[in-house]
Protein backbone atom coordinates (compact mmCIF):
# COMPACT_ATOMS: atom_id res chain seq x y z
CA UNK A 1 0.00 0.00 0.00
CA UNK A 2 2.74 2.27 0.92
CA UNK A 3 4.37 1.92 -2.77
CA UNK A 4 2.30 4.52 -4.49
CA UNK A 5 2.40 7.70 -2.54
CA UNK A 6 1.51 10.73 -4.54
CA UNK A 7 0.41 13.93 -4.66
CA UNK A 8 1.70 17.25 -3.88
CA UNK A 9 0.11 19.48 -0.85
CA UNK A 10 0.38 22.94 0.21
CA UNK A 11 0.80 23.20 4.07
CA UNK A 12 2.02 25.34 6.58
CA UNK A 13 4.54 25.01 10.11
CA UNK A 14 3.00 26.82 13.33
CA UNK A 15 4.68 29.34 15.54
CA UNK A 16 5.97 26.37 17.85
CA UNK A 17 7.88 23.96 14.39
CA UNK A 18 4.86 21.59 14.31
CA UNK A 19 3.00 20.81 10.87
CA UNK A 20 -0.36 19.79 10.43
CA UNK A 21 -0.58 16.99 7.50
CA UNK A 22 -3.01 16.68 5.28
CA UNK A 23 -5.97 14.74 6.34
CA UNK A 24 -5.60 11.64 3.35
CA UNK A 25 -2.02 11.52 4.35
CA UNK A 26 -3.09 10.79 7.94
CA UNK A 27 -5.51 8.30 6.94
CA UNK A 28 -3.41 6.76 4.39
CA UNK A 29 -1.30 5.73 7.91
CA UNK A 30 -3.92 5.17 9.97
CA UNK A 31 -2.26 1.63 10.92
CA UNK A 32 1.15 3.28 12.28
CA UNK A 33 -0.32 4.62 14.98
CA UNK A 34 0.17 8.19 14.07
CA UNK A 35 4.13 7.15 13.81
CA UNK A 36 6.52 8.24 11.55
CA UNK A 37 10.16 8.83 10.62
CA UNK A 38 11.83 12.39 9.51
CA UNK A 39 14.76 12.62 8.49
CA UNK A 40 17.09 15.24 6.29
CA UNK A 41 17.04 14.27 2.49
CA UNK A 42 19.77 14.17 0.11
CA UNK A 43 18.30 17.10 -1.10
CA UNK A 44 17.23 20.82 0.72
CA UNK A 45 14.15 18.58 2.25
CA UNK A 46 13.17 16.83 4.63
CA UNK A 47 11.46 12.73 4.06
CA UNK A 48 9.12 11.66 5.91
CA UNK A 49 8.57 7.63 6.43
CA UNK A 50 5.83 5.80 6.91
CA UNK A 51 6.69 3.44 9.75
CA UNK A 52 7.03 0.10 6.72
CA UNK A 53 8.80 2.21 4.57
CA UNK A 54 11.16 3.57 7.39
CA UNK A 55 12.12 -0.23 8.19
CA UNK A 56 12.75 -1.84 4.91
CA UNK A 57 15.54 1.87 4.23
CA UNK A 58 16.87 1.59 7.75
CA UNK A 59 17.26 -2.16 7.11
CA UNK A 60 18.97 -1.64 3.61
CA UNK A 61 21.43 0.98 5.41
CA UNK A 62 22.29 -1.65 8.05
CA UNK A 63 23.81 -3.72 5.32
CA UNK A 64 26.23 -1.35 5.10
CA UNK A 65 30.36 -2.64 6.22
CA UNK A 66 31.25 -0.60 9.47
CA UNK A 67 34.93 -1.67 8.47
CA UNK A 68 34.43 0.40 4.94
CA UNK A 69 35.28 4.33 6.68
CA UNK A 70 32.67 5.70 4.19
CA UNK A 71 29.76 3.95 4.72
CA UNK A 72 30.41 3.75 8.29
CA UNK A 73 30.49 7.67 8.22
CA UNK A 74 27.45 7.65 6.18
CA UNK A 75 25.55 5.27 8.26
CA UNK A 76 26.13 7.49 11.08
CA UNK A 77 25.25 10.74 9.27
CA UNK A 78 21.60 8.69 8.00
CA UNK A 79 20.88 7.56 11.70
CA UNK A 80 21.54 10.95 13.29
CA UNK A 81 19.97 13.15 10.79
CA UNK A 82 16.32 10.72 11.80
CA UNK A 83 14.24 11.72 14.37
CA UNK A 84 11.18 9.65 15.22
CA UNK A 85 7.66 11.93 15.30
CA UNK A 86 4.48 10.96 16.17
CA UNK A 87 1.11 12.60 15.78
CA UNK A 88 -0.86 14.99 18.14
CA UNK A 89 -4.43 14.70 18.52
CA UNK A 90 -4.63 17.70 16.06
CA UNK A 91 -2.66 15.81 13.19
CA UNK A 92 0.31 17.46 13.79
CA UNK A 93 3.97 16.59 13.82
CA UNK A 94 6.84 18.76 15.50
CA UNK A 95 10.04 19.33 13.07
CA UNK A 96 12.68 19.34 15.30
CA UNK A 97 14.78 23.29 14.69
CA UNK A 98 18.05 21.35 13.59
CA UNK A 99 16.22 19.14 10.50
CA UNK A 100 14.34 22.36 9.46
CA UNK A 101 17.45 24.28 9.71
CA UNK A 102 19.71 21.95 7.97
CA UNK A 103 16.65 21.69 5.10
CA UNK A 104 16.24 25.42 4.84
CA UNK A 105 12.24 24.92 5.88
CA UNK A 106 10.80 28.17 6.99
CA UNK A 107 7.04 28.37 7.44
CA UNK A 108 5.01 27.76 4.02
CA UNK A 109 5.55 23.95 3.04
CA UNK A 110 5.02 21.63 0.28
CA UNK A 111 4.68 17.95 0.84
CA UNK A 112 4.73 15.74 -2.57
CA UNK A 113 4.10 11.90 -2.17
CA UNK A 114 7.46 10.36 -3.20
CA UNK A 115 6.51 6.98 -4.50
CA UNK A 116 7.23 4.92 -0.46
CA UNK A 117 7.76 8.08 1.34
CA UNK A 118 7.24 11.87 1.76
CA UNK A 119 9.44 14.71 0.84
CA UNK A 120 8.90 17.96 3.14
CA UNK A 121 10.50 21.08 0.98
CA UNK A 122 10.23 24.74 2.32
CA UNK A 123 7.71 26.20 -0.64
CA UNK A 124 10.25 29.00 -2.27
CA UNK A 125 13.29 26.13 -2.58
CA UNK A 126 10.66 23.76 -4.30
CA UNK A 127 9.49 26.58 -6.43
CA UNK A 128 12.96 27.31 -7.59
CA UNK A 129 13.64 23.22 -8.16
CA UNK A 130 10.67 22.76 -10.39
CA UNK A 131 11.76 22.14 -13.76
CA UNK A 132 8.90 22.50 -16.56
CA UNK A 133 7.59 20.06 -19.10
CA UNK A 134 11.05 20.20 -21.07
CA UNK A 135 13.12 19.33 -17.86
CA UNK A 136 10.97 16.55 -17.12
CA UNK A 137 10.78 15.65 -21.19
CA UNK A 138 14.72 15.80 -21.12
CA UNK A 139 15.57 13.98 -17.51
CA UNK A 140 13.34 11.10 -18.75
CA UNK A 141 14.72 10.56 -22.12
CA UNK A 142 18.57 10.88 -20.37
CA UNK A 143 17.35 7.87 -17.72
CA UNK A 144 14.75 6.19 -19.78
CA UNK A 145 16.27 6.61 -23.58
CA UNK A 146 19.84 5.02 -22.36
CA UNK A 147 17.82 2.10 -21.45
CA UNK A 148 16.20 1.33 -24.35
CA UNK A 149 18.82 1.31 -26.43
CA UNK A 150 20.66 -1.02 -24.26
CA UNK A 151 18.01 -3.72 -25.36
Amino acid sequence: MDQHLLGEYDCRRDDRGRLRLPSEIVNRHSEDDGNFVLRKGLDDCLVLFPMKAWERESQRINTLDDMIPDERRFRRMFFQNSKGVKLDGNKRVQIPSNLADRAGIDRDVVILGVGDRYEIWDKAKHASQVGGGDEFSELASKIFGSRSAAR
